[in-house]
């Protein structure tokens, strides 16, 4: 029983020392000057999830999550709806240069977006694909106020 429970508290150790090296291993590898890209293939390769993936490297590589959408497509295009979903989740005010990098780095477009009745496109449910001043201005009725028709002074012409 004790050699059970000793066996179990190594591998435990093990498997988290294992973790916290795939972890820090994109960081590691950037700083050793490997490309976004391969750093994540090296962490794809070691176990890790492309969402982990990419949340690392944009914690890695901060200001350059447009580039990391692009590499970690490259890396796994099967995935490029999860990717463009986990770096959106992480920076919601970038969801259209995400979007348009993640087009860029060849993902069909159908996958990173999905289609609404005004045929404009959204990067996840609830998300329209418009900048958030454009989406702050979208429900405002454009009705004119009865006497301000044409903006000018004075009374209109009788003609």
């Amino acid at each position: 029983m004790k050699k059970k429970i000793v066996l179990n508290s190594l591998m435990a150790i093990a498997l988290a020392t294992g973790m916290a090296t795939a972890t820090a291993s994109i960081k590691t590898d950037l700083a050793q000057g490997a490309s976004l890209e391969t750093a994540i293939q090296y962490a794809v390769d070691e176990g890790m999830s492309i969402e982990q993936a990419v949340t690392e490297a944009m914690a890695a590589a901060p200001g350059l999550t447009s580039s990391v959408v692009a590499a970690a497509i490259s890396v796994a295009p099967q995935n490029a709806s999860k990717i463009v979903q986990t770096a959106v989740k992480a920076n919601p005010r970038q969801a259209i240069a995400i979007q348009q990098a993640a087009i860029s780095a060849g993902a069909n477009p159908a996958t990173v977006t999905a289609a609404t009745a005004s045929g404009g496109g959204t990067i996840l449910p609830g998300l329209p694909a418009l900048p958030p001043r454009a989406r702050a201005f979208a429900n405002r009725p454009s009705v004119v106020p009865p006497g301000n028709r044409g903006g000018g002074r004075g009374n209109a012409s009788p003609s």
